[in-house]
């Protein structure tokens, strides 16, 4: 009887150590990762964030032990989708899925949700602002637009949002172009470009993409360094003369606290994926730039904006005081103090905002 409750208790003792062994990766050294990585979007499936980590997410089956799966939870503009990330133990299997229009959202929202709480690991692309117009208009470059302006008593921009990152684009063509115009929300980007379609107004802030199937439309300039290669015909504004680079970006973050092997594993995978041949055809098709940006890069280009950030929306914004005005670089706590100490303040458009350095 002894013999037979021995050997009980060995065989219990084994298969717990089993279960320890497959579903807590105890006593297998490097474990990560161990299951499927999620990626949370904070849009519907089918928006351009939800398209781009779908294709990550596709192709890096090439390149990951274990799959990316894609994961929708939408609500208050990404806030739902970010404090979804934040409420998830920070074990590097809850990736967020983030883009610039997220700036606006920590900035306008009143939330505890702030960009200090995340570290952004890796941008993908970059999605060119773009001026677009009905054909009818007969606009064919930037000094039609400035010439109708100033001919119209009050020449409409239309967008979706206020305060948005649409909007500012439209607040910093205006000043660029020396043109007053009336900007009116129309909620949702489907929604303006039907307003475009039946012409209510002069301009439609959007992105390349916007176009594509619409052959009344046309893009009259785009806020990027070079024109794209699948529309080699569109201009830039600075071939014609104004200087603004502006474009949506759309990359990765963790919630902080996740170990460095889980994300020197993830930005490997997302490097190998913006190298992929298909990953190239993916940003053709869809009218972006491939921009891959590590953490260092990543960061100073968004300390960069949410500066430049609080210099339009206080300034140029109905409802200054729904605005947390004060979100400075106290809120940004995940920055690193290398990378603050590698920027300096400099006066543009009489506000003040943070420029990086020149490096040697």
């Amino acid at each position: 009887m002894k013999v037979k409750n021995y050997i009980a208790a060995i065989t219990v003792v084994i298969y717990i150590g089993l279960l320890g062994y497959l579903y807590l990766g105890i006593g297998q050294g490097t474990t990560y990762p161990a299951k499927p990585i999620s990626i949370i979007v904070h849009s519907k499936p089918g928006s351009a964030i939800d398209y781009m980590a779908r294709k990550v997410a596709e192709i890096a089956r090439k390149y990951s032990d274990v799959a990316f799966v894609v994961e929708n939870r939408s609500g208050t503009q990404g806030l739902v989708a970010m404090q979804h990330v934040l409420d998830m133990k920070a074990d590097g299997y809850t990736l967020l899925g983030v883009t610039k229009s997220f700036l606006s959202t920590v900035m306008v929202n009143k939330s505890k949700v702030g960009l200090g709480d995340f570290l952004f690991i890796a941008n993908m692309v970059s999605d060119p602002e773009a001026l677009i117009s009905n054909t009818d208009r007969n606009f064919n470059s930037l000094e039609d637009i400035i010439q109708d302006a100033n001919n119209d008593e009050t020449q409409v921009w239309i967008g979706p949002g206020t305060g948005g990152r649409d909007h500012m684009m439209a607040l910093k063509s205006w000043e660029t172009l020396g043109i007053d115009a009336k900007w009116i929300d129309y909620k949702s980007g489907p929604q303006s470009i039907l307003a475009l379609l039946r012409d209510e107004s002069a301009v439609y802030i959007g992105n390349p993409a916007d176009i594509k199937g619409k052959s009344n439309l046309d893009i009259i300039s785009i806020a990027s360094e070079k024109r794209l290669t699948s529309l080699p015909d569109v201009p830039t504004f600075k071939e014609q003369g104004y200087d603004i680079n502006e474009s949506m970006w759309r990359g990765f973050a963790f919630k902080k606290g996740v170990p460095e092997e889980a994300i020197d594993y993830v930005v490997k995978v997302l490097r190998d994926v913006v190298n992929d041949e298909e990953w190239k055809n993916y940003c053709n098709e869809t009218y972006v730039f491939s921009s891959f940006e590590n953490h260092e890069e990543f960061t100073r280009r968004i300390v960069h904006e949410v500066e430049e950030t609080n210099y339009y929306l206080p300034q140029r914004i109905s409802g200054q005081n729904q605005l947390r005005s004060n979100y400075r670089w106290w809120d940004f706590q995940l920055f690193d103090f290398f990378l603050l100490s590698n920027y300096t303040v400099s006066n543009t458009r009489n506000g003040k905002y943070y420029k990086p350095c020149t490096y040697s």
